[in-house]
């Protein structure tokens, strides 16, 4: 099956998120497998994008659309006490 192409901006914002990641201490493999791209793409954007990538600026934290939703603790949700 063909995937389908990435507009510039989603490119950039993977990369950005490439790059948030690794400033977290995640090692750049695992951040390129996160965002679901392949080593051969992200050197292909990276030499295509850099300067775009200066020009928006970093992005403060990872995309929403890519990390792993956790559920809050709130008014809604019990907690069982334990005995």
């Amino acid at each position: 099956m063909a995937r389908r192409k990435l507009s510039p901006s989603e490119i950039v914002e993977r990369l950005q998120v490439i790059d948030a990641l690794t400033a977290d201490g995640r090692p750049i493999a695992d951040a390129i497998r996160f965002v679901g791209v392949q080593q051969v793409e992200y050197d292909q954007w990276r030499s295509e994008y850099a300067g775009l990538m200066r020009t928006l600026g970093p992005l403060a934290s990872p995309s929403p659309k890519f990390m792993k939703k956790s559920r809050p603790a709130g008014p809604g949700r019990q907690v069982r006490a334990v005995k």
